[in-house]
Protein backbone atom coordinates (compact mmCIF):
# COMPACT_ATOMS: atom_id res chain seq x y z
CA UNK A 1 0.00 0.00 0.00
CA UNK A 2 1.11 3.29 -0.94
CA UNK A 3 1.82 6.06 1.70
CA UNK A 4 0.85 9.15 -0.11
CA UNK A 5 1.98 11.51 2.59
CA UNK A 6 5.63 9.83 2.46
CA UNK A 7 5.86 9.64 -1.46
CA UNK A 8 4.83 13.85 -1.74
CA UNK A 9 7.25 14.39 1.11
CA UNK A 10 10.01 12.75 -1.46
CA UNK A 11 8.80 14.54 -4.37
CA UNK A 12 8.78 17.55 -2.99
CA UNK A 13 12.69 17.23 -2.30
CA UNK A 14 13.33 18.31 -6.22
CA UNK A 15 10.00 20.17 -6.77
CA UNK A 16 7.89 22.92 -5.11
CA UNK A 17 4.40 22.93 -3.57
CA UNK A 18 3.14 24.35 -7.10
CA UNK A 19 4.13 21.74 -9.31
CA UNK A 20 3.13 18.94 -6.82
CA UNK A 21 -0.24 20.54 -7.18
CA UNK A 22 -0.22 19.56 -10.81
CA UNK A 23 1.37 16.90 -10.26
CA UNK A 24 -1.36 15.41 -8.33
CA UNK A 25 -4.26 16.22 -11.00
CA UNK A 26 -1.59 13.95 -13.34
CA UNK A 27 -2.14 11.34 -10.29
CA UNK A 28 -5.74 11.75 -9.84
CA UNK A 29 -6.71 10.95 -13.87
CA UNK A 30 -4.06 8.65 -13.97
CA UNK A 31 -5.31 6.70 -10.78
CA UNK A 32 -8.89 7.05 -12.40
CA UNK A 33 -7.98 5.24 -16.09
CA UNK A 34 -6.17 2.66 -14.47
CA UNK A 35 -8.96 1.68 -12.19
CA UNK A 36 -10.69 0.98 -15.28
CA UNK A 37 -7.43 -0.08 -17.82
CA UNK A 38 -5.32 -2.18 -15.31
CA UNK A 39 -6.50 -2.40 -11.83
CA UNK A 40 -3.72 -4.69 -10.64
CA UNK A 41 -1.18 -1.76 -11.72
CA UNK A 42 -2.44 0.89 -9.67
CA UNK A 43 0.47 1.15 -7.54
CA UNK A 44 3.19 1.38 -10.96
CA UNK A 45 0.47 4.00 -12.01
CA UNK A 46 0.65 5.61 -8.98
CA UNK A 47 4.21 5.91 -8.71
CA UNK A 48 5.12 6.89 -12.60
CA UNK A 49 2.40 9.62 -12.30
CA UNK A 50 4.02 11.35 -9.22
CA UNK A 51 7.44 10.74 -10.71
CA UNK A 52 6.30 12.12 -14.40
CA UNK A 53 7.64 15.38 -14.10
CA UNK A 54 10.87 14.89 -12.40
CA UNK A 55 12.94 13.91 -15.34
CA UNK A 56 12.30 17.05 -17.17
CA UNK A 57 14.86 18.78 -15.19
CA UNK A 58 18.21 17.38 -15.16
CA UNK A 59 19.99 14.05 -16.06
CA UNK A 60 20.43 13.85 -11.62
CA UNK A 61 16.69 13.66 -11.60
CA UNK A 62 17.11 9.71 -12.84
CA UNK A 63 19.52 8.75 -10.06
CA UNK A 64 16.26 10.30 -7.65
CA UNK A 65 13.76 8.70 -9.86
CA UNK A 66 15.80 5.35 -9.29
CA UNK A 67 16.76 5.33 -6.06
CA UNK A 68 13.34 6.69 -5.14
CA UNK A 69 11.45 3.42 -7.49
CA UNK A 70 13.84 1.36 -4.58
CA UNK A 71 11.71 2.19 -2.02
CA UNK A 72 9.21 0.14 -3.66
CA UNK A 73 10.71 -3.33 -4.87
CA UNK A 74 7.13 -4.87 -6.17
CA UNK A 75 7.17 -2.62 -8.85
CA UNK A 76 8.00 -2.70 -11.99
CA UNK A 77 11.05 0.01 -12.67
CA UNK A 78 11.58 -0.60 -15.55
CA UNK A 79 7.98 -0.20 -17.35
CA UNK A 80 7.70 3.06 -14.70
CA UNK A 81 10.48 4.30 -15.94
CA UNK A 82 9.87 4.29 -19.50
CA UNK A 83 6.91 5.70 -18.51
CA UNK A 84 8.10 8.61 -17.01
CA UNK A 85 10.64 9.14 -19.62
CA UNK A 86 8.27 9.22 -22.88
CA UNK A 87 5.46 10.82 -21.35
CA UNK A 88 5.66 14.02 -22.93
CA UNK A 89 6.00 12.60 -26.44
CA UNK A 90 2.45 12.48 -27.64
CA UNK A 91 3.17 8.43 -28.40
CA UNK A 92 0.44 6.00 -28.44
CA UNK A 93 1.13 2.96 -26.42
CA UNK A 94 -0.97 -0.43 -26.18
CA UNK A 95 0.29 -1.30 -22.21
CA UNK A 96 -2.15 -0.60 -20.01
CA UNK A 97 0.08 1.02 -17.39
CA UNK A 98 2.03 3.19 -19.39
CA UNK A 99 -1.08 4.20 -21.12
CA UNK A 100 -2.78 5.23 -17.93
CA UNK A 101 0.20 7.33 -17.14
CA UNK A 102 0.41 9.11 -20.43
CA UNK A 103 -3.69 9.76 -20.82
CA UNK A 104 -3.71 11.28 -17.52
CA UNK A 105 -0.59 14.01 -18.13
CA UNK A 106 -2.60 14.64 -21.99
CA UNK A 107 -5.65 14.99 -19.74
CA UNK A 108 -4.06 17.23 -16.72
CA UNK A 109 -2.73 19.19 -19.56
CA UNK A 110 -6.14 19.97 -20.92
CA UNK A 111 -5.72 17.81 -23.96
CA UNK A 112 -8.11 17.94 -26.73
CA UNK A 113 -7.10 15.76 -29.47
CA UNK A 114 -8.45 12.28 -29.07
CA UNK A 115 -6.02 10.57 -32.01
CA UNK A 116 -3.10 10.81 -29.24
CA UNK A 117 -4.53 9.29 -26.38
CA UNK A 118 -3.66 5.62 -25.37
CA UNK A 119 -6.86 4.55 -23.07
CA UNK A 120 -10.74 3.88 -23.70
CA UNK A 121 -11.09 5.44 -20.43
CA UNK A 122 -8.78 8.19 -21.13
CA UNK A 123 -10.77 9.06 -23.92
CA UNK A 124 -14.15 8.71 -21.99
CA UNK A 125 -12.67 11.35 -19.86
CA UNK A 126 -11.56 13.75 -22.81
CA UNK A 127 -15.11 13.36 -24.08
CA UNK A 128 -17.31 14.00 -20.94
CA UNK A 129 -15.08 16.84 -20.61
CA UNK A 130 -15.40 18.50 -23.49
CA UNK A 131 -19.22 18.01 -23.25
CA UNK A 132 -19.50 20.34 -19.82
Amino acid sequence: MINFDEVENKILKVTDKDQLKKIREVVNYSMTIAKAECPNKIEEVTIASYLHNVLKNSNLNIDFATKFLLSFPNLDHQKILHAIKYHKEERITKDPMIGSVWDGYLLAQENNEIDIMSTAKGIEILLSNQTC
